[in-house]
């Protein structure tokens, strides 16, 4: 127990030193992705509700491990050591913090997929009750049926994307503001969360309703064999396989400039071109047109609205 208290205080002190040598940002953490069922909260309110279904059965299983075996003992586990500590990096590490020129971020989101796994590894340890077992088997039911009706709207939008680069002449430059596509369902669970003002305050104590799948990605699969994306973040960070380096005509050489193009605020230089826009034209996600931008334009989508 002295080592395992050592290694708690550890994590603790690197947290603190991240926050203070490398401008760490800490950002009050959710209590889904502190405890792992987080990890279910892929985009929407609706799956954040099926996280906190998660957590509620994790809770009730561990309370009755505790009660057979007492907390000491409980806490003797190997599985139970490597859970606490997952929990305790994710309620102290900052969220992002700096390395160079490039920034290390989502660090608690991150951090939950071991506090899941360690989680998961606790839990199958003890036998569940029945109603905890069929609650659970419902709970993963949900969880697939939003998910495959999620992921169909998101192959739609990349099939959108592909048809829109497939003529375009080879290795053009190619950078997309697009929107996350969302079913009906979806859409109207964030309504009434954003409308409703206790649902709202309950969203950001369990998760970030900000936070999601990464739509951005989309467009470096797409590109593959067909263009480049020239947005990746990747290349800029110098902490990846593949690194921008200078004099490159496939990538940018700043993080801050990925994150510009990205965000559609980027002053377009005329080493990026040729270099294709893709932007919103419409009120649905699968609204999209596309243009060639010219030197000193900015890429964002609201130079477009009168065109």
């Amino acid at each position: 127990m002295r080592l395992f208290s050592g290694i708690c205080a550890a994590v603790i002190a690197g947290s603190l030193v991240l926050g203070f040598r490398f401008q760490g940002a800490w950002v009050r953490p959710r209590l889904l992705m502190v405890f792992g069922p987080g990890q279910a909260a892929l985009h929407g309110p609706l799956f954040a509700a099926i996280g906190l279904g998660m957590l509620v059965i994790w809770l009730a299983v561990l309370r009755s491990q505790w009660r057979e075996t007492g907390w000491k003992k409980w806490l003797q586990q190997p599985e139970a050591q490597l859970y606490v500590l997952a929990v305790i990096a994710a309620l102290c590490m900052p969220l992002t913090f700096r390395i160079g020129q490039s920034a290390i971020g989502v660090v608690t989101e991150r951090l939950s997929l071991f506090a899941a796994i360690f989680g998961c590894l606790l839990l199958a340890k003890s036998e569940w009750p029945k109603p905890y077992r069929w609650a659970a088997a419902l709970l993963g039911l949900l969880f697939f049926v939003l998910l495959f009706f999620d992921a169909r709207e998101f192959n739609l939008l990349e099939t959108k994307l592909e048809n829109m680069v497939e003529g375009l002449p080879p290795q053009s430059h190619v950078a997309a503001l697009i929107k996350v596509p969302e079913t009906s369902v979806q859409a109207r669970s964030r309504e009434a969360v954003a409308q409703t003002l206790v649902l709202g305050d309950l969203a950001e104590i369990l998760y970030d309703p900000g936070f999601g799948v990464n739509i951005h990605h989309i467009i470096d699969r797409v590109c593959i064999g067909r263009c480049i994306s020239y947005a990746n973040y990747e290349p800029a960070t110098y902490q990846f396989q593949v690194r921008g380096m200078p004099g490159t005509k496939f990538a940018l050489l700043e993080g801050s400039e990925s994150g510009k193009v990205q965000t559609g605020s980027y002053s377009v230089k005329e080493g990026d071109l040729p270099l294709y826009q893709i932007y919103p034209c419409g009120l649905s996600a699968f609204d999209l047109c596309g243009r060639w931008l010219r030197t000193g334009e900015i890429n964002g989508a609201e130079n477009y609205h009168s065109r």
